[in-house]
């Protein structure tokens, strides 16, 4: 936790952390590292002793083509330029 919060911030922010990993269904993370953090400190203390689930979710997408038709059925991109 960062330095810069209060005690009693940082207090609020490990238990809120707790609770949001221990109800959770799934914890959706966006680095390993994280998802490595929750399971080191949270295997065995959900409820019932369970382990949280968690998934990685990089950065970025796949790039999508986004197209819209008329009723002629011409086609164009997001771009508004003919598909091709």
């Amino acid at each position: 936790m960062r330095a810069k919060w209060s005690a009693p911030i940082r207090k609020y922010w490990k238990i809120s952390e707790q609770m949001m990993v221990k109800y959770c269904d799934l914890a959706i993370c966006d680095s390993v590292n994280i998802e490595k953090y929750i399971h080191e400190c949270y295997d065995g203390k959900g409820i019932q002793g369970s382990s949280p689930k968690t998934t990685f979710i990089a950065y970025g997408a796949d790039g999508i083509v986004f197209v819209s038709r008329n009723e002629s059925g011409g086609c164009w991109n997001r771009f508004g330029k003919p598909c091709q």
